[in-house]
């Protein structure tokens, strides 16, 4: 039996910007956790008594013989948002969740729960969006990654592009979640889109400053010999951010000892002290007041949430180009570099994609709404710089 997970939330946390949504869910509503050595099963059943939400780990995540119910855990939280809860079990669970319309969380690997009978149809003339030069394939290659979550269904959902005489057609076949998503993106093809807002303040949130002032607070880096979980503790305590960390680098709760006397440091020196000396990969804050210390690649990045990206959570935004010259900027070289700097993590959803349309000069963004934000800021970062070097 392995110890899944360690952290401590030492402080009341603010709110994380959620509301209820369609679902009927309040993910604002403030629960308590203790489960200080306890299991996976207390902690969902302390979320259910408080919040009437009944959590499911599915087949493949709760095992052939129910094991992840009796791992122990180290949980504790005081005046938590249910968001916030639901998505550090699903950290610990090594799995993420979607939410059905019964007011139930899934816990999950995969899109398996999608019904194949919900589905719709899509039929659109595209002459306009492929372009004059009426390149077919480019064109193909940007719905097959817009679109790349059906092939996760087999044959059941599907894209077609018909050529007949003069008009491009495409048909889609698809989850009726999704049809909203798709028709958003294919009138994105065929307008301007939105001027980076590089005249506008860049200015963080509250939250975000808040936390940032704290991970350069000073603290006492004074350890010999003991434990990550030990030492993560003794630092928020020190701090008051809650530090928080990805197991999958420790199974069967083997952590390493830590020792380091660096005497006083700023948090923020001493994480990154941590992360060298356990190999971790990446630290991530996690708003408000929390900071991750992750398995993924990239040093300091934004924690995202854990839930399925779907038809209810998703956002769809697009950028305009014009006045950015290509020989600065090109549009697929940016598309790439957001994948690969902003929240890295987030685009292994299949639903999740970045694109260049180069007919209409726009980049479009699928994402959820923590994602979408730091894409902004991204995207202006990459066009002053560009501009600047002219």
């Amino acid at each position: 039996m392995r110890i899944a997970l360690f952290f401590i939330l030492a402080i009341f946390w603010g709110g994380l910007g959620f509301s209820a949504d369609n679902s009927g869910i309040d993910w604002n509503k403030r629960i308590d956790i203790d489960v200080a050595g306890g299991t996976i099963g207390e902690a969902i059943s302390q979320i259910t008594q408080q919040t009437g939400i009944i959590i499911l780990p599915s087949k493949q995540v709760n095992g052939k013989s129910g094991d992840v119910w009796n791992e122990k855990i180290y949980l504790q939280g005081k005046k938590i948002s249910l968001r916030q809860a639901v998505d550090w079990l699903a950290a610990i669970m090594g799995c993420r969740y979607h939410i059905s319309s019964d007011r139930k969380i899934h816990f999950d690997y995969g899109y398996g729960w999608v019904d194949r009978r919900d589905f719709d149809m899509m039929l659109r003339n595209v002459e306009n969006a492929v372009g004059k030069d009426r390149d077919v394939q480019a064109f193909e290659r940007i719905i097959d990654e817009i679109t790349k979550i059906l092939t996760l269904f087999d044959s059941a959902f599907y894209t077609r592009i018909e050529e007949q005489g003069e008009q491009i057609k495409l048909v889609i076949n698809m989850p009726a979640a999704l049809k909203k998503i798709f028709e958003t993106v294919l009138g994105d093809f065929e307008v301007s889109g939105e001027a980076i807002g590089l005249n506008k303040p860049l200015t963080l949130p509250a939250d975000e400053r808040e936390l940032i002032a704290k991970l350069y607070s000073p603290v006492i880096a004074a350890y010999k010999k003991r434990p990550l979980p030990e030492v993560l503790s003794d630092l928020s305590l020190q701090s008051g951010v809650n530090i928080c960390f990805d197991q999958n680098l420790f199974r069967g709760g083997k952590y390493p000892v830590i020792s380091l006397d660096k005497g006083k440091m700023t948090l923020r020196a001493a994480l990154e002290q941590i992360v060298l000396i356990t190999h971790f990969k990446g630290i991530s804050i996690s708003l408000p007041n929390s900071v991750w210390l992750s398995t993924y690649p990239g040093k300091w990045g934004h924690m995202t949430g854990r839930e399925f990206l779907w038809g209810g959570n998703t956002e769809v935004r697009c950028y305009s180009l014009n006045g950015v010259s290509p020989q600065l900027i090109e549009g697929n070289y940016l598309a790439y570099q957001i994948k690969m700097k902003v929240s890295p993590q987030s685009w292994l959803d299949p639903l999740a994609s970045v694109v260049y349309h180069q007919v209409s000069n726009n980049l479009i963004v699928v994402a959820g709404a923590d994602v979408q934000s730091d894409v902004e800021k991204a995207l202006r970062r990459y066009v002053e710089k560009a501009r600047n070097k002219k």
